[in-house]
């Protein structure tokens, strides 16, 4: 019986399996793809929906519809960003009549990408294992969506990880110089912001603090700072807003064409003095100029939130007297120049970008799916002394938090019994005094096992 890993993102997602040949965790393409775009399209006349790339190519081959209204008949089929949008209350209701949840969506998801496998890579064998990855900062209702989807798509067994950890663990699986090195993870997805620091011992067992992140900070914002670039045009040209005209349907398409900006800017701004973004709106085609020094401005809000967190992490980390061999960069928003520059002014010369950028937080999930179970290693309070395994957050004594704590124990496996929990509104953020990590006023004890001063029991 197989067993993969599954990084859910935002934009696009991937799925890794271990080589039962070379023990190493490599990735599946799907469609020739190492990335499957994270989208759906149910067809305004029913059937089975589109999963992926067929439903990017049907999103897609809507601009070349010149009948305004069909357009918008098949837009209402398109969904997209589900990590981000995910709510247990919410239900989607399609032109065909039928009524979807977020469990229901996702499963269809996974559930491609199960029989995909299964027919293609997994011939003689059923897929029957999954670990999906989160962000750090991810409400449990989130989680539970998620192991309610997978489980609705055949996966027997379910397991969760958090998506820096995986990352470290696809990284000790690809190099062979672990041993005894320190590492940031640096992980700017589409959508989240994470951060892990790992320290691998001698026996090769790694030792963690308090992962941090930050559940709405990727490239999805970038996007938007773009979108009202355009927008910002429109209005100063014709004083409206985008989308503001009866019939005009181009706001779904925008915002893929600020996606792809986005995606050439970071890439090619390093060779290129000046461009000049175009982009047809309605029957208008329009142009922004653009330098790098502008591009760099505009963005500057979003890749400082991460740089803000990062320092809060490396205050942690001396405050344990540890210290940082490299910093690695996970994810497709690391691949911005402003990223590196940034860090090596923290850093000088430890920032160093993954080989897989894209998969090496599913490599990490693989990896992880395979495990039969997670060794409880003994180890001891560095306050009082007593022992402990590495499964406990802090010590039954004195409270003070383990620093052995093997994350991977977190948030292994949600019961399929236990009614998904309602995500709560308007909740003030604040950061733990023991470990330093974002956390908000409706969480009665950090992960570290501190208690939290300014929780607010109103809102459990």
């Amino acid at each position: 019986m197989a067993k993969i890993g599954i990084d859910f993102g935002t934009s696009y997602s991937t799925v890794c399996r271990i080589n039962p040949k070379t023990g190493k965790a490599e990735p599946i393409r799907i469609n020739g793809e190492d990335k499957i775009p994270s989208i759906l399209y149910y067809s305004p006349d029913g059937g089975d929906p589109m999963v992926g790339k067929e439903a990017f190519d049907m999103f897609e081959l809507c601009r070349s519809i010149d009948d305004i209204d069909e357009v918008k008949r098949h837009i209402r089929g398109i969904v997209s960003g589900m990590k981000r949008k995910m709510n247990p209350d919410f239900r989607k209701r399609f032109a065909d009549g039928r009524e979807l949840s977020y469990v229901d969506m996702i499963a269809e998801f996974f559930s491609f990408i199960k029989q995909e496998i299964e027919q293609t890579v997994f011939v003689d064998e059923k897929v029957t294992g999954v670990c999906v990855t989160h962000p750090v900062d991810f409400a449990d209702y989130k989680k539970q969506i998620l192991v309610e989807a997978a489980k609705k798509a055949g996966f027997k067994e379910v397991k969760m990880l958090m998506e820096p950890i995986a990352a470290a663990m696809g990284y000790k699986d690809n190099d062979f110089d672990y041993l005894n090195k320190s590492i940031l993870i640096y992980d700017f997805g589409g959508g989240t912001f994470d951060l892990a620091f790992v320290k691998f011992d001698g026996n090769g067992d790694h030792i963690t603090l308090p992962p941090m992140g930050d559940e709405d900070c990727g490239g999805e914002n970038i996007d938007r700072i773009l979108y009202d670039a355009w927008d910002g045009i429109v209005y100063q040209e014709s004083r409206r807003h985008i989308a503001k005209n009866q019939g005009e349907i181009d706001l779904p398409f925008l915002k893929a064409v600020c996606q792809r900006q986005k995606e050439f800017l970071s890439a090619y701004f390093k060779k290129l003095p000046q461009y000049t973004l175009r982009v047809s709106i309605g029957n208008v085609s329009r142009q922004m100029p653009m330098t790098r020094e502008l591009w760099e401005d505009m963005i500057s809000n979003v890749i400082d939130k991460t740089i803000v967190l990062t320092k809060q992490m490396l205050e942690v980390v001396e405050r344990e007297h540890f210290t940082v061999d490299k910093i690695l960069l996970i994810g497709g928003s690391s691949r911005f120049p402003q990223v590196k520059e940034e860090l090596e002014k923290l850093l000088p010369g430890k920032v160093q970008a993954f080989e897989d950028a894209d998969i090496a937080v599913a490599k990490g999930a693989a990896i992880f799916a395979n495990e039969s179970a997670i060794p409880k290693k003994k180890c001891y309070c560095r306050m009082d002394g007593k022992e402990m395994d590495t499964s406990m957050r802090c010590c039954p004594n004195c409270g003070t938090p383990n620093f052995k704590y093997d994350y991977r124990f977190q948030n292994v496996e949600y019961s399929s019994e236990v009614p998904l929990q309602k995500p709560v509104a308007n909740i003030e953020r604040c950061f733990c005094l023991s470990c330093g990590k974002q956390i908000d006023t409706s969480i009665e004890f950090c992960s570290c096992g501190a208690k939290n001063i300014k929780y607010k029991v109103g809102l459990s």
